[in-house]
């Protein structure tokens, strides 16, 4: 998989084709967003940490079993009761929504995709959110490094890859740079 910088401000990924054999488009998903419901969030390094930790650790309790479903299922429902703040977030999704959110952006949704088996309403992990300028360069610069694709849809910005590990490590790579700070 391929990435190019456009304008300094987007890295578009190809995303291959979906299993009609329809491109995937990036950057279309608020035109139809059906979850109309909006919730700030708003977290503490502890919740990052405990995100992180968590995917962490049930990445490779799930590998151990060999991605199975019942696996995931047992990681989907531990993951919605160990937070409160975090937990009607899509597991996979936790530690990159928190991250942003104590870089000071406001997220507007995200999803973990079918990366985990199908049900979901995107093909591909993403989460779309808002952020000024000085927060956006962060989030650039890991997003590079993470191998996650960024764009400008409207006034928003929206992460996606194509595997859900990488929006776990541009959530870490965030981290490190906010404990830089």
């Amino acid at each position: 998989m391929g990435y190019q910088i456009i304008a300094g401000l987007e890295i578009v990924q190809d995303l291959g084709q979906g299993a009609g054999g329809d491109e995937h488009e990036p950057c279309r998903v608020l035109d139809s967003m059906d979850n109309r419901e909006f919730r700030e969030i708003v977290t503490t390094l502890d919740e990052l940490n405990h995100a992180l930790n968590f995917e962490r650790s049930s990445y490779e309790e799930m590998r151990e079993l060999n991605f199975s479903n019942d696996s995931i299922e047992d990681v989907d429902e531990d993951w919605l009761l160990s937070t409160d703040s975090l937990g009607d977030i899509d597991f996979g999704m936790g530690s990159i929504v928190a991250v942003l959110s104590l870089l000071g952006c406001s997220t507007v949704t995200s999803c973990r995709g079918d990366c985990l088996g199908t049900g979901h309403a995107e093909a591909h992990p993403l989460v779309v959110f808002f952020a000024e300028n000085e927060q956006i360069a962060l989030v650039l610069e890991a997003a590079k490094r993470a191998e996650v694709g960024l764009c400008r849809y409207l006034n928003a910005f929206q992460l996606y890859a194509d595997d859900l590990l990488k929006m776990h490590r541009m959530a870490e790579l965030l981290q490190e740079k906010l404990a830089q700070a």
